[in-house]
């Protein structure tokens, strides 16, 4: 039975969690640096690679 079947029987829900671009973003980017700034967060914190 498929992880999603399974959950769905189990009345489970199932969220996914992956870093942004899978944890190979370009830590340089802009748009990452705003979010962080917005956040009161790192760069890493926000593109976290693991």
């Amino acid at each position: 039975m498929g992880l999603l079947a399974v959950c769905e029987e189990g009345g489970i829900a199932y969220v996914p969690f992956f870093p942004l671009g899978g944890g190979v973003s370009d830590l340089t980017d802009d748009r990452i640096a705003k979010i962080a700034d917005r956040h009161d967060a790192t760069v890493r914190q926000i593109a976290w690679s693991g």
